[in-house]
Order: C-alpha cells, then structure tokens, then sequence
C-alpha cells in the first residue's frame, strides 16, 4: 500500500511543525497507523539526547523526544492504540484542540 503524505489527515499544523496521522493503515500483530511529520528547523518538542541526520533510520523507544536542528520530514508507522495517545499529548503541549 502506498499514498502521497497529502493524502494523509493533518493532525497538528503549527507554525514550526505539521503531523499527519492515518488510522488504519495496515495490521502487523495489530492495527498500524501512519504518520508524516514536516519539522521545521529548530522544532523541539521537550528535549533531545541523540541524533540523526538526514537518511537515517532510527527507533523512537517509548517517551522519545524529538528536536531538529534543520527541515526535517519523518515517516513513522506505529501501534496505532499506543500512538494515537502520544499525538493528543503533543497537542496537548501545544495548546491544540484534539482532532
């Protein structure tokens, strides 16, 4: 399966980060959702301890944070009953409306 990240909802559209979330996505032992974040440089979302640069593939163990230094879009695909969650307390620091 595949789309364009235009396809996917927008679920935070902030001036320094925009996140698209797709429920649904597929199954793997259990529903996976889909998720593209457009970061701006300099975006922090509670701090940072280790970093990656541009083609890098990475794990975000639980309670990851993320900061990015430069313009960055990352794909995640993530359990989708644990991520949904992590997204309304995102925008819950944000001082967004749930979506």
């Amino acid at each position: 399966m595949h789309l364009s990240k235009n396809d996917i909802p927008v679920r935070i559209d902030a001036p320094d980060a925009v996140a698209r979330q797709l429920s649904d996505f597929g199954e793997e032992s259990g529903t996976v959702g889909a998720e593209y974040f457009s970061l701006g440089a300099g975006a922090d979302l509670d701090g940072s301890s280790e970093r990656c640069f541009g083609g890098n593939v990475f794990h975000g163990p639980n309670w990851h944070t993320v900061r990015v230094e430069d313009d960055a879009g990352i794909v995640l695909f993530s359990p989708q009953h644990s991520h949904v969650p992590v997204m309304e307390h995102i925008e819950a620091k944000m001082g967004l409306a749930s979506a």
